[in-house]
Parts: C-alpha cells; sequence; structure tokens
C-alpha cells in the first residue's frame, strides 16, 4: 500500500438521486488509483426530497466504501472545477491517508434540569490534528457549540459548515452509513496526517470603530452616543467613492471577538448583514442581537479581496507544503453573490497543484479565527492535507 496521501473527487449532475450519487462516488474512487480511501464527505444539492437524500447518502456511501465517512444536504456542491446549485447534484470528496487516525461522532442536544447539553463529542486526544462537522441549523446550536469548543476541545481546530434545508426537518445527515436528522455529525483527524487550516474572508471593516451605546435585542438603537442611523450615514459619508459603492451594493456589522485587543482587523469581526435602516425613528435592524458595550464596526463584501485572501493562503501553503487536496467550506453569500466560487476551487487546485479539491456552499462555515474556532457568515474555510506528519496550521 502507498504511503503517500492522495485525494480526488467526483461531481454528478441530473437523473435520479441514487443513479447521480452512485456516479460521483465511482469518479473519486477512480481518483485515488487503487488505493482504498480512509475518508470521504458526501455533499447532496439541488433541493431533492428527504427521502431521495436519504437514499443517495446512502448509495453515495456505499460505492465509495471508505473506512469514515460523513456527508449532508447542502445549498451548493463544487468538485474539481465545475459547480451545481440549482438542480440535483452530488459531490463526493475522498482521501487516502496512510497512518490517519479517524473517529466519527453525531452530536446530540438533551434537555438537563437547567440548561441544554450537546453529547456525543469524543475525547480530545494528544495526537488530534483537528475535527470536521456538519450542522443541522435547524436543531444545533452551532453558533454556542462553536463559540465554546476551544476549551470543550482543548484548542482542537473545528472546520465544517451547516447543512442545507428549507425547514426544520428537511436536513438529512449521514455518518458512518447511518443517516440522522437532527443535531451535528463529523469526525476527528488525528495520527500521522499533515493537516493545514485555512480561512479567507469575503468581507472587510470600513469607518471606524464604534460603541453599541444602546440596543433592543436585534435592534441597534444608539452607536457611539448618536441614532444607530445617522452613526451609519456619517461614516458612510467618510468612505471613498469605491466603498460607498459597495456599501450600497450590500452593508453588514461586525462585531469584534476580542474586546481587550488593541487592534482588529479582517478576521477578528462577526460579521452579519445589515436588515434595514429606519431612518424615521433612527434605528437599524440587524440580523442576529448586539449588546451594549459591544465594539462594531461597518463592513463590506469585497469579491477582490476575498479573491486576495485564498490566493494569499495558496501561495503559501504552496511554498511551505507539498499538498496533496482540499476540502472547502464556503461561507454564504461567498460565490453566488461576493464572488466566483467556482473560480476560486479552480486557483486553489492551480496554486497547490492538486486534484482532489471538494466544497460546500454553506450559510455559515466553520473555522479557526482570532485564537478561536468561529461561525463565520462570509468567509470560505478550507482544510487543506499534504504528506507526512506536521502539526496544523493556523
Amino acid at each position: 500500500m502507498s504511503d503517500m496521501t492522495l485525494c480526488s473527487d467526483g461531481l454528478a449532475r441530473g437523473g435520479q438521486s441514487a443513479d447521480t450519487a452512485e456516479r460521483a462516488a465511482q469518479r473519486a474512487l477512480d481518483g485515488l488509483d487503487g488505493q482504498a480511501p480512509d475518508l470521504a464527505t458526501i455533499f447532496i444539492a439541488g433541493g431533492i426530497s428527504p427521502d431521495d437524500a436519504e437514499r443517495a447518502l446512502l448509495k453515495a456511501s456505499e460505492v465509495i466504501g471508505a473506512k469514515t465517512t460523513i456527508g449532508c444536504t447542502v445549498d451548493g456542491v463544487i468538485a474539481g472545477t465545475h459547480s451545481a446549485g440549482g438542480e440535483p447534484a452530488v459531490s463526493v470528496w475522498a482521501a487516502s491517508l496512510p497512518e490517519v487516525k479517524l473517529r466519527s461522532f453525531h452530536l446530540e442536544v438533551i434537555r438537563t434540569q437547567d440548561s441544554l447539553a450537546v453529547v456525543g463529542m469524543p475525547q480530545r486526544r494528544d495526537d488530534d490534528r483537528c475535527a470536521l462537522m456538519l450542522a443541522d441549523p435547524w436543531s444545533f446550536p452551532a453558533g454556542g457549540f462553536v463559540d465554546g469548543s476551544v476549551q470543550a476541545l482543548n484548542h482542537l481546530p473545528l472546520l465544517g459548515g451547516l447543512a442545507g434545508g428549507p425547514a426544520p426537518g428537511s436536513v438529512r445527515m449521514l455518518v458512518d452509513g447511518r443517516i440522522v436528522d437532527r443535531g451535528a455529525v463529523g469526525l476527528v483527524l488525528g495520527g500521522s496526517v499533515n493537516a493545514h487550516a485555512a480561512v479567507a474572508h469575503s468581507t472587510r471593516p470600513v469607518g471606524p470603530p464604534m460603541t453599541v451605546t444602546a440596543a433592543d435585542n436585534d435592534v441597534l438603537v444608539q452607536l457611539a452616543g448618536q441614532s444607530a442611523a445617522v452613526a451609519i450615514d456619517r461614516v458612510i459619508a467618510e468612505l471613498p467613492g469605491h466603498d460607498q459603492a459597495l456599501a450600497s451594493a450590500g452593508l453588514l456589522v461586525g462585531r469584534v471577538f476580542d474586546e481587550y485587543a488593541d487592534d482588529h482587523g479582517v478576521g477578528d469581526f462577526a460579521v452579519q448583514p445589515v436588515l434595514e435602516i429606519d431612518r424615521a425613528t433612527g434605528r437599524v435592524y440587524v440580523a442576529d442581537p448586539l449588546t451594549v458595550g459591544s465594539t462594531v464596526r461597518l463592513h463590506v463584501m469585497d469579491p477582490d479581496a476575498a479573491r486576495d485572501d485564498i490566493a494569499a493562503v495558496v501561495d503559501k501553503l504552496a511554498g511551505t507544503s507539498l499538498s496533496r487536496g482540499a476540502l472547502v467550506f464556503y461561507g454564504s453569500p461567498r460565490g453566488p453573490v461576493a464572488g466566483d466560487s467556482e473560480g476560486d476551487v479552480l486557483s486553489i487546485r492551480r496554486g497547490l497543484a492538486v486534484a482532489g479539491v471538494g466544497a460546500m456552499l454553506t450559510r455559515g462555515a466553520v473555522g479557526p479565527v482570532a485564537g478561536g474556532n468561529r461561525l463565520l457568515g462570509f468567509a470560505t474555510t478550507m482544510l487543506i492535507l499534504g504528506d507526512d506528519q506536521a502539526a496544523i496550521q493556523i
């Protein structure tokens, strides 16, 4: 058996879901040149029914025959140099990883006397490198779990994303041949494996930092002691013309992860969209609650910056490691709104000189940022695998 890490991918579109899954899995299997896969991920897109998704996940898992397999329904898939989002499609990514140690898991939420608790995560081992997680956004508290994972997992890097499904109960996930419809699935990657975690951001901060001085749940009432709407309009008026145009296309606000840091740049914020600016009342409506005392900055989506960030990650790794493949999680709206996700995958393939690159479009990507694991709505997270043992790079 070869002692070289090898990755491959397969994408199939159209037809019956189980047949499509079989074709995608066979293409990924063919790309391993006879090596047995240790790890596989299966992503199902295209708005098919939950029953069809189950059949597709199980068929792909059966054909790929990996030792450890996870998968889920998603908003869109990318494999190789092709993407698919609006039609039924299946993407299978597989890796042969000599000396790897893999432990799969299914996380469930249980109610205790005082609160909710997440159970099912394997205990951290000394040779663990990172963990992958796919979570149902309707039934699993992904944000809270990810935020607390640094302490709970003893600083183990966590990557992944939110599964896709239009309503509660519509998501289907797979872990080692078993279908689940709640919680989260994933695996811990350990042993002698070279794994690099990287994050590229689709947004950048503009204007000065401001303190939230009055708020009501997801409504900003005051910023820096003045009406939130007035404060935002003043910041936008002072931006360069290019940034004003980006702000008019889609304005966002970011809350700093670390209030004690001296400086906050790209990647140091939990970014969310501004839903509405009510200039009659001065109130600003955002997607998630912001608390009084939080430090925030306005953000804009910048496709050029996003592409440059991904290129910088690729260039850095290309110069320091022999890469073999990558698994990519695009946080919405990266790709369909803020850039060319298919082109990004092609850039990763060419920059790292690898064949096996698979990706999913997700409404929230998970990755290590600013000293912790974060759920990121406007970023791309990447697990890049290479040869030989190495400490994970963040």
